[in-house]
């Protein structure tokens, strides 16, 4: 059953419906979508081909990595009548990563009649003919690297902040600067940091980092920071150590904190072990963040020694994490060892969201949701989130419970140099100068 439909004015582009699957993951099977997102003609009169019913329309097959333990699986739609379409894997990465890869660039020359949906494919709501709702929510989970680009959607973006109160939450290394060999070389450039003075005197602005506070602040102020002084930035607050050091700007009347002092004696002594065991491996570094230590093994040449890596770190932290001391998360080619708490970068968030709004009510338990947040005036607090980290991922979920029905204004994942990962932002960018460009037009606001 196929019709026509407009095509959306202004020339956005369109994610097309090209058929499902069901992709093995070690969760189990989940079904997904197969979508393309294609630009169209700024003239209104560009129709574009749908069909109400996609599961009925004959789907071609195409290429489904499943990365996993650095190895790749291919599954193809159930239904295959269409022609098969094949594609070297291209993409490359640790963990379990699901990676949809459209492999027609031209799908309208080789599909039949597909559903033409004009918003991002997480926001799908079930109506007459369309997906059953859990097949659209596994395809939103499932297809993180298909995310709307948030320039791209800018106007959309710029609709939903209108009028509204904006705070703005950034990470450091990998967003507001590009991630470096040597972690102390991570300069922002002068005009990054007049972008950022320049939204800071405007909106309150936090920057969450696994960085120390005194690094951090150093970097944005300190006297070798480009571009010289840059009014705003003593407003900045700053939440370090992936977000267990809170350190508010003078102006603020209090609020700096320090979560999980109790656990510094513990994290000293597992530094002092790691940088002796690993200081005879070029290229590793072992980096004490305060209330965080950092392993990093970027610069390590040989697989060989990223897994003598791996294993120093492993037999080091097994003591503490069998009393429940402190756990290892894993970043870009990084080692991140913290307390073992319920504490992260979207638990500073939230400590910072009632920290600048005193009046806000208090966070919801778990993964409630509350629903937008409000000001005594009655304007709506719309926070944003940039970040490009897996540590980020904590403050994406949480500010999902300020969102409506589960959608945060806006948080960005920054895919500079990881274009498989699922990701729980809702917008995506490439770059840190994608990010200062963003910023640049929030200020304008």
């Amino acid at each position: 059953m196929s019709s026509v439909a407009a095509a959306p004015e202004g020339g956005e582009p369109v994610t097309v419906v090209l058929g499902q699957a069901k992709l093995d993951t070690p969760a189990g099977a989940q079904p997904i979508l197969i979508t393309q997102t294609l630009p169209v003609e700024e003239s209104p009169r560009q129709t574009v081909r749908h069909t109400t019913d996609p599961s009925g329309a004959p789907a071609i097959a195409r290429e489904v990595l499943l990365q996993h333990n650095q190895s790749s699986v291919s599954a193809a739609p159930s239904a295959s009548d269409g022609p098969s379409l094949k594609r070297e894997p291209s993409l490359s990465a640790k963990g379990t990563q699901a990676v949809i890869e459209p492999l027609v660039r031209e799908a309208d020359k080789l599909l039949p009649p597909a559903k033409v949906l004009d918003a991002p494919l997480d926001t799908i709501r079930p109506e007459e003919g369309d997906l059953a709702p859990s097949a659209a929510a596994a395809a939103a989970v499932a297809s993180g690297a298909h995310r709307p680009h948030a320039l791209e959607q800018w106007d959309r973006i710029a609709a939903d902040l209108k009028g509204k109160q904006v705070v703005v939450f950034l990470d450091y290394d990998g967003t507001l600067t590009p991630i470096v060999s040597v972690p102390s070389q991570a300069l922002i450039s002068a005009e990054q940091r007049a972008r950022l003075a320049d939204l800071a005197a405007k909106v309150p602005v936090s920057i969450v980092t696994g960085r120390t506070v005194p690094a951090i602040k150093n970097f944005l102020m300190g006297p070798e920071a480009a571009g010289g002084p840059q009014p705003g930035l003593e407003k900045l607050y700053f939440a370090g150590s992936h977000g267990f050091d809170i350190s508010c700007p003078a102006s603020a009347a209090s609020g700096s904190k320090q979560v999980a002092e109790e656990y510094l004696p513990l994290l000293r002594a597992f530094h002092a072990e790691c940088a002796q065991r690993c200081a005879s491996i070029p290229g590793s570094i072992c980096e004490d963040n305060t209330f965080s230590i950092s392993i990093h093994y970027r610069n390590v040449a040989g697989e060989k020694e990223v897994q003598q890596i791996e294993d120093i770190v492993t037999n080091a932290i097994r003591p503490y994490e069998e009393k429940g001391q402190l756990q290892r998360h894993r970043g870009k080619m990084v080692h991140e060892i913290r307390p073992k708490i319920e504490w992260h970068k979207g638990a500073a968030v939230d400590y910072l969201l009632r920290l600048i709004y005193p009046d806000l009510p208090p966070a919801p338990e778990g993964n409630a949701s509350s629903g937008p947040l409000r000001l005594p005036d009655g304007r709506e607090l719309a926070p944003v989130y940039i970040g490009d980290d897996t540590t980020d991922e904590d403050a994406f979920r949480v500010l999902r419970r300020y969102g409506r029905e589960g959608q945060p204004v806006l948080t960005a994942f920054v895919r500079t140099d990881d274009k498989a990962r699922d990701t729980e932002a809702n917008y995506v960018l490439r770059d840190p100068n994608e990010v200062g460009e963003l910023l640049a037009r929030i200020a304008k606001l």
